[in-house]
């Protein structure tokens, strides 16, 4: 299979772990917490499959060899549904009031965890691009 084909392809991956994620998880459900807790699954998701595609190419070259061109793309999709899980959990949840957020949360230890990965994937993120790469050596 060409190139080109595999990584249009690989666009239809983080679309099929949205809808399945709706479907079996969701159940149909249209609202602005399940949209919450699925962006949050799907980037849970897209980065597991993006973590473990190197260790699977190690061990099983010829099933996994070819999947390693997308891993960038995957990568950046985990990234995209993270931030709208902290748009829609910081406009929803919290009403963007920081008082609220870091003061009178329940789930202050998931916000600081929570926290520390964002900044881990933000940095992942920035550092993918090929003008970082080349900035960086």
């Amino acid at each position: 299979m060409q190139s080109w084909t595999r990584i249009r392809m690989a666009h239809l991956l983080p679309l099929a772990v949205v809808l399945i994620l709706w479907v079996f998880f969701g159940y149909f459900t249209v609202s602005w917490s399940m949209a919450n807790k699925i962006s949050a699954l799907a980037g849970l998701a897209l980065a597991a499959i993006t973590f473990l595609l190197g260790p699977l190419t190690r061990f099983f070259p010829k099933t996994f060899a070819r999947h390693i061109p997308i891993r960038k793309f995957l990568g950046l999709s985990a990234f995209a549904f993270i931030v709208l899980h902290v748009i829609l959990s910081s406009v929803f949840y919290y009403e963007l009031d920081l008082n609220r957020l870091l003061f009178e949360n329940k789930k202050v230890l998931g916000l600081y965890a929570g926290s520390i990965a964002f900044m881990i994937f933000l940095a992942m993120s920035v550092t993918s691009t090929k003008k970082s790469c080349e900035v960086l050596g």
